[in-house]
């Protein structure tokens, strides 16, 4: 197997014919200098490298990795079965065959199901972390000498079989729309990191495993990216399977599709990363209106599809009515400025919902002496300027209404 220069996801494919992780990857050069290995938990002396666990593999120059052993054959397929832990357990393809995740079965308590049978029951999380390019990323498939992050909500045993080859599809089973947002280190040498966003029928808005994911675990690298949803407002929370959260960091936050817009609110840290970090989105319906906002900075992800940022401390998706979204959440009109004035004063308008709109300027008697506005308008904000050239020095009133919301203000006119 050819692994380039930098860090991988890594397992046997057969049972090797050595025990320890050293013995086995000896041809690479030496320990520590050469490449370098650690299990889920840190670990990295003393490895051992048994058949479908995982491990994450750093290499110092381009190898060509080598493994003598035996392969899993069909008198005795059970060794090609994954015993994983609750939570998130490291494993590897135990097979020298690409398996289709799809085709995946899952035990528990001596019941069998597919793979997305198991995951609408609960038993386990829709996608499956790989490692590709110094980044995580979500597998549609397990392929020989590779590592993969499964997470569970209970002890059960996933089988790896071989298959003969199915057609792929593209299939986003009841989702309606998804978007897949990666971050990735522009220095080459940090690792990168994945959220994603759904809108589906029937979709919970609240925690339900199975359609939202715990975040995956950080990259065994010094500096890397971390992306992830923080529901903080989740912890405590037991879905309909009784699957309780015990930690507010998710990566996958699937929505219904039964309102309209949507907003995600990104968290993100860069650890030891020096540089700037490039941002890049596959949406599975390039004409759904859908917005990233960085900062100050918004960019219709219809139109784009990576971009290059300092900082991604501050990250919002904004799918749907984009004007709905940055509207004012309150009506309010603020104080003219000047006032007194001559001859223009003006004033800001706060519209949190659009429709019709009247701005009218009064003079003492009560006459309307001025329409500024007649019509619809957008909700946002908005400025309203008067030129009171025309008019002789004195008091006025401005009054705005929209709907059931109506301001007035006195406006002093000197000359």
């Amino acid at each position: 197997k050819n692994l380039w220069t930098g860090w991988h996801l890594f397992g046997a494919p057969l049972v090797p014919e050595f025990q320890t992780m050293e013995d086995n990857l000896g041809i690479l050069g030496n320990f520590g200098d050469s490449w370098i290995a650690y299990d889920q938990d840190g670990n990295f002396q003393d490895l051992e490298l048994p058949l479908g666990q995982g491990f994450y593999l750093a290499l110092s120059q381009d190898s060509n990795v080598q493994l003598s052993g035996d392969p899993v054959i069909s008198s005795d397929l059970s060794l090609a079965d994954l015993k994983l832990d609750k939570g998130w357990t490291l494993a590897a393809n135990p097979i020298v065959n690409i398996v289709d995740k799809n085709t995946l079965e899952v035990v528990y308590d001596g019941e069998s199901k597919s793979y997305s049978d198991a995951v609408l029951a609960g038993w386990i999380a829709p996608h499956v972390v790989g490692w590709f390019e110094d980044t995580h990323y979500p597998a549609d498939h397990l392929v020989p000498f590779g590592g993969y992050w499964f997470h569970t909500s209970r002890e059960l045993t996933v089988k790896v079989r071989p298959h003969l080859p199915i057609e792929s599809s593209a299939r986003l089973a009841d989702n309606a729309f998804s978007i897949n947002l990666s971050a990735q280190p522009v220095d080459g040498l940090s690792g990168g990191d994945f959220v994603n966003m759904s809108v589906k029928d029937g979709a919970n808005d609240s925690f339900k495993y199975g359609e939202d994911e715990f975040d995956h675990p950080n990259p065994a690298m010094s500096s890397f990216v971390d992306l992830y949803f923080n529901k903080n407002s989740w912890i405590g929370a037991i879905d309909e399977n009784g699957v309780m959260v015990d930690n507010p960091y998710f990566s996958h936050d699937v929505r219904s599709s039964d309102i309209e817009n949507h907003v995600w609110n990104i968290s993100g840290k860069s650890y030891n990363v020096t540089g700037d970090i490039n941002l890049n989105w596959s949406m599975s319906d390039t004409e759904q209106e859908a917005y990233l906002l960085v900062g100050n900075e918004i960019y219709d992800m219809r139109e784009v599809s990576s971009i290059t940022v300092s900082s991604i401390d501050d990250m919002t998706v904004v799918m749907g009515d984009l004007e709905a979204y940055l509207a004012p959440s309150e009506f309010g009109l603020s104080a003219s400025y000047p006032n007194p004035f001559n001859p223009t004063t003006s004033m800001n308008l706060s519209l949190n919902e659009s429709g019709y709109v009247s701005v009218n300027v009064y003079n003492v008697m009560g006459q309307i002496v001025s329409t500024l506005v007649d019509g619809n308008m957008e909700a946002g904000y908005h400025t309203l300027t008067w030129n009171a050239d025309n008019m002789p020095s004195g008091m006025y009133l401005v009054r705005v209404q929209s709907g059931s919301n109506i301001e007035t203000q006195k406006l002093m006119l000197l000359k």
